[in-house]
């Protein structure tokens, strides 16, 4: 049963909220408290806009009221920092409720600085959506109020273009690595009663483990994708026939939704849909170089050449065409791409003397 709290304790509960969205207890408490009073509304609004404006909102996994109020103390100088750092910043950039917001990153990789300053923004951005709808419900009761706040958050669409595959962090502490020409959506309410997301291309996540909320990924094709912590690889471009999960560690549940086939994968299996016919299989595959493109290094298992084109294609943003005789042919290798350019990979694999290629009217082309 809810006990009345003094102001102390709701100044408490705000901060909570603001330093971790995902505190379903804070929202209970403030969501009980407010209950149909106007003053209480402002009074919980004019706080989190406070907090807001320090930077507070976001800014540590776990919530320390001393040093949450220290940071508050110096809301001035830390909100001109944010401000200076993060001007470029196309993230957060027109975000508003009700709206689609796209980012489209043009980096290869954050630098580790940059990377936590790229945590803290999402999960900044997840927080303020929920708080200002929090201060705006009609507050006609606890469960339309928790209806209400899902049904006001924004999707959050993060696009990597062709040759610039990039590193991001979700709100949840999840890291993600998107492919090249990769389309990655999910809501600003990401964490607050769920954790699902679709991807569109490739990406490798690393799942902050989470036992009330299961990380879930849609794809278009008919797949549902749930875990509660773990790492895996999962790659579903539009043009190709194959969807392909790879799990590096922990369990993978997959559910077909048009044939109702289900699959559980344990570390060092591949599940590949055949988008076709909805059928899914299971092989074992050594997992650990699933996600080598994340450290900068594409690694061809015996991969067949037409294959090979395709991932060169996305990584270095080329067109290349293989001739019909020689895409089924195989290849074994790795090229770090700090230090190897398209020409430089082509070119090594030529000197098997399995293939040839040459450039001409912008393309490559493999024969």
């Amino acid at each position: 049963m809810y006990t009345e709290k003094p102001v102390k304790d709701i100044d408490l509960l705000i901060a909570r909220l603001a330093a971790n969205l995902s505190d379903k207890q804070a929202l209970d408490d403030l969501l009980s408290w407010c209950g149909t009073s106007e003053d209480r509304r402002r009074y919980v609004s004019e706080r989190l806009e406070v907090l807001f404006s320090a930077g507070v909102a976001g800014g540590t996994d776990t919530f320390d009221s001393n040093q949450a109020w220290q940071r508050l103390a110096h809301r001035l100088h830390v909100h001109q920092t944010l401000q200076g750092n993060d001007t470029a910043s196309s993230t957060t950039s027109g975000m508003s409720l009700g709206k689609s917001v796209s980012t489209t990153p043009h980096i290869k990789r954050l630098d580790p600085k940059r990377r936590l300053r790229s945590r803290r923004l999402w999960r900044y951005v997840a927080a303020v959506a929920a708080a200002v709808v929090i201060v705006l419900l009609p507050w006609a009761g606890y469960h339309t109020g928790r209806e209400m706040i899902k049904s006001q958050f924004a999707d959050i669409r993060v696009e990597t273009p062709l040759g610039a595959p990039m590193q991001i962090y979700l709100p949840d502490g999840t890291q993600v690595w998107l492919g090249g020409g990769s389309t990655l959506v999910y809501s600003q309410g990401f964490g607050v009663s769920d954790r699902r997301l679709s991807l569109q291309g490739e990406g490798c996540f690393d799942v902050t483990h989470h036992a009330d909320l299961p990380f879930e990924i849609h794809a278009a094709d008919g797949l549902d994708l749930k875990v509660l912590g773990t790492r895996f690889t999962f790659s579903n471009y539009a043009e190709d026939p194959e969807l392909v999960v790879d799990l590096i560690r922990g369990k993978v549940h997959l559910r077909d939704l048009l044939t109702g086939q289900e699959m559980l994968l344990d570390p060092d299996e591949r599940m590949t849909l055949c988008k076709e016919t909805g059928e899914m299989t299971k092989t074992r595959i050594k997992a650990s170089r699933s996600d080598s493109w994340t450290r900068g290094v594409l690694f061809f298992d015996e991969l067949p050449l037409s294959e090979i084109a395709k991932i060169l294609s996305r990584h270095y943003n080329v067109r290349i065409e293989v001739d019909e005789a020689a895409k089924d042919k195989s290849f074994y290798g790795n090229f770090e791409t700090a230090q190897c350019s398209v020409d430089d990979i082509l070119s090594k694999i030529s000197q098997t003397k399995q293939m040839q290629y040459t450039y001409q009217d912008g393309k490559y082309l493999l024969y």
